[in-house]
């Protein structure tokens, strides 16, 4: 399945050049010109033997849910020069999602909560 974000922070756009789409794995990049930053949106079929790792020194952990499914935010004071991440699971479709992105805790939240899978035609 294809995702996207559907209600991005002003400016940024998805920079098609540098998405990276594999079986089991995709990521999606969106620019912003003006500010010179990216955000990152991850996604993954969960499988054994595979794992994210997440830097959690001086950040502030936070248990989220995310339209109705169980995540977790790492948050740091700096996020203007510093990522900050949330990272959410759908079990039901066996998927892993993240965003990385130098937005405050709102912002991070309200962008994962408009994920949306991308209508495609068959």
């Amino acid at each position: 399945p294809q995702y996207t974000i559907t209600d991005l922070p002003d400016g940024y756009f998805e920079d098609s050049e540098q998405n990276i789409s594999e079986d089991d794995f995709a990521c999606k990049v969106y620019y912003n010109e003006e500010s010179d930053r990216s955000i990152y949106f991850d996604y993954a079929y969960m499988q054994q033997g595979t794992a994210w790792t997440y830097v959690t020194a001086d950040t502030e952990n936070i248990a989220v849910t995310v339209n109705g499914l169980k995540g977790e935010m790492f948050l740091t004071d700096d996020w203007e020069n510093k990522w900050n991440t949330i990272t959410w699971i759908d079990a039901e479709r066996n998927l892993q999602f993240e965003i990385d992105a130098n937005v405050n805790r709102d912002v991070i939240l309200h962008m994962a909560e408009s994920v949306s899978l991308v209508k495609t035609e068959n």
